[in-house]
């Protein structure tokens, strides 16, 4: 690590044996003879952590084993705001059980929609599922997940 260090912090180090203690999770540099020089003054603490930052945390969903259906997905699309969300059950077709079809208000909330159930998915036990029409700039009004 790299750190800044102006002359006369440069000379104390070089001059006497200095030796690092740790303090409550930050790092000072600490001289053999004691005192209260430009080398003591040095100290290093730990970026903040997001936590610390916001002063909040996120809540994580914990995992679940069932995989996503028709009922799932269309109840998401809800939550995220789509609209006109419905969901069909094509008759002799062995390609699914089911279709959830739904609009939304724009590109960006379309791809937001098609976020939100990638990232679901994930979380689910089964095959991973691939958005179609999602690229970003692709100027597609339509996403197939």
């Amino acid at each position: 690590m790299l750190a800044r260090i102006n002359a006369s912090a440069f000379n104390a180090l070089r001059c006497r044996a200095v030796r690092p203690i740790t303090l409550q999770g930050s790092t000072r540099l600490q001289s053999s003879t004691g005192g209260d020089d430009a080398a003591d003054a040095w100290t290093w603490k730990p970026p903040a952590t997001k936590k610390e930052k916001s002063g909040k945390t996120r809540a994580r969903r914990a995992p679940t084993t069932e995989p996503l259906d028709a009922k799932t997905v269309a109840t998401l699309l809800e939550a995220e705001g789509a609209v006109d969300v419905t969901t069909l059950r094509p008759r002799n077709v062995d390609l699914c059980d089911a279709m959830v079809l739904a609009s939304a208000r724009s590109q960006r909330h379309l791809r937001a929609l098609a976020d939100a159930l990638l990232v679901e998915a994930k979380r689910r036990p089964g095959p991973r599922p691939r958005a179609e029409g999602h690229q970003r700039g692709a100027g597609d009004d339509w996403v197939c997940v």
